[in-house]
């Protein structure tokens, strides 16, 4: 199969799968929030933002840095096989840190004392990250199965959530129940892996772990930063404001993941390989793809914007009921939050790290950090979660611009105003539409 061929394939099982996967909580999930309420809700969310630093250790942003060396090495195996290793025990020896992390958290805070299911239970997910090995799908740009399998798994878990939480005392096994569908996923993942490239495990020795770790720390400590201004808010929150707020601003937050994962993260995932092969080649080829996905983004993005503004209330009504109304605000102040996480997606994942601006990279996310924390203990002390919101908008708000005017200064210019017509967009687009409709059809036949 053709490089191309293979994108689109890549694309179109990420983008199908997305859609279904999000589809299927748009069932579970409002049933779920109107048996639990806002309280228990916040709690759960609550939990999850703090296992989610955990998660971030564990993956320590393998999937960009190993799936960047492996797409740059696509022919060669034992290259392949000693990355595949050196991840793999890298993780395992990241999540025994993990867990002494959780468990000094764990008895230190008076929160999760008083729900110990679901500190538990949430904290089960970090073993399925162990096994997580989309890196090696992704610079393979072999997505097609795992897809399929992680379909049957979400599946299987929204029909477990629906039959197994009736009552408002059933909210601990929402989590049990997500991580016990993730680590489903991740080891039959880990093992498909080990036989469609014929992968053998074997220990590269301490000193090859201890570098591949040392060697993506810019990389981890981005990720790390980026994590702290998209759920500490959660967390200070929780501390400041209590939990049943919590349970107001992520149901916000919720829809605006859920959008970013549906429509952004399925975009960014199939690129990444192939905008640093493109780089690769040469900065100039790079440069071009980015110039002509960037009104693609502006466009999608803005229309995206637009529906929140204009029908967000009633999509809260409905997707979480009346319980829910005060996270209409919410929801509106993050409307344009999808266009500015794409963005920095197109100018740091996809530019400054395959130019190797790492550093940079790093310096503008830890800014924004430190941003972030600022603007939350002022705004939530007057605003609660409204002021988490604008917090966080805020600080994208500035991610985007810095790394655009630090690209910019080193004379790399990504906005070239020829492809915001639209008959260049729509010409753009045409090609990848038109396949999906070949598969479509294919498919149907």
């Amino acid at each position: 199969m053709s490089h191309k061929k293979k994108a689109i394939t890549s694309m179109g099982a990420l983008v199908g799968v997305q859609i279904l996967n999000y589809i299927l909580p748009l069932i579970a999930i409002p049933v779920i929030v109107r048996i639990i309420g806002p309280e228990k809700f916040g709690i759960i969310n609550y939990v999850s933002s703090i296992t989610s630093y955990l998660i971030l250790l564990i993956g320590f942003s393998f999937e960009l840095s190993a799936s960047r060396v492996i797409a740059m090495n696509q022919d060669d195996h034992e290259k392949l096989n000693s990355i595949f290793n050196k991840v793999f025990f890298a993780k395992a020896f990241l999540f025994a840190a993990s867990v002494v992390i959780y468990t000094a958290i764990f008895f230190s805070s008076e929160t999760l004392q008083q729900d110990k299911p679901v500190a538990i239970f949430s904290f089960l997910i970090c073993i399925a990250y162990i096994f997580d090995c989309n890196y090696l799908y992704l610079a393979k740009q072999d997505l097609k199965q795992t897809a399929m399998f992680n379909l049957i798994t979400k599946v299987a878990l929204n029909l477990c959530l629906l039959i197994f939480i009736r009552e408002k005392g059933d909210y601990i096994y929402q989590p049990l129940i997500i991580s016990l569908a993730q680590i489903v996923v991740g080891v039959g993942a880990f093992f498909w892996a080990i036989r469609r490239y014929t992968l053998s495990i074997t220990f590269p020795g301490l000193k090859a772990v201890w570098d591949i770790i040392w060697r993506d720390k810019i990389l981890f400590f981005h990720s790390f930063a980026h994590t702290v201004y998209t759920t500490l808010n959660i967390i200070m929150l929780g501390y400041f404001k209590g939990i049943t707020e919590v349970g107001f601003y992520s149901a916000g937050w919720k829809l605006i993941i859920l959008i970013q994962a549906l429509l952004i993260s399925p975009l960014g995932m199939v690129l990444f390989p192939i905008i640093g092969q493109a780089f690769g080649k040469s900065k100039e080829e790079g440069i071009a793809i980015v110039q002509k996905m960037l009104p693609v983004v502006f466009f999608s993005t803005l229309i995206i914007a637009v529906g929140i503004l204009t029908v967000g209330g009633v999509f809260i009504n409905i997707f979480y009921g009346a319980k829910f109304l005060e996270s209409v605000v919410i929801f509106k102040i993050l409307a344009f939050m999808p266009m500015m996480l794409a963005l920095n997606m197109l100018f740091g994942i996809q530019t400054m790290v395959n130019l190797k601006m790492d550093k940079y990279f790093f310096s503008i996310t830890l800014s924004a950090a430190f941003l972030n924390i600022l603007l939350n203990l002022v705004l939530i002390h007057f605003w609660g979660s409204e002021g988490a919101a604008i917090s966080w908008f805020i600080t994208e708000t500035y991610c985007a611009v810095a790394m655009y005017a630090l690209i910019k200064r080193r004379k790399i210019e990504l906005l070239n105003l020829k492809y915001f017509s639209f008959s260049i967009v729509k010409a753009t687009l045409e090609p990848i539409v038109s396949k999906f409709k070949e598969r479509i059809k294919k498919s149907a036949a």
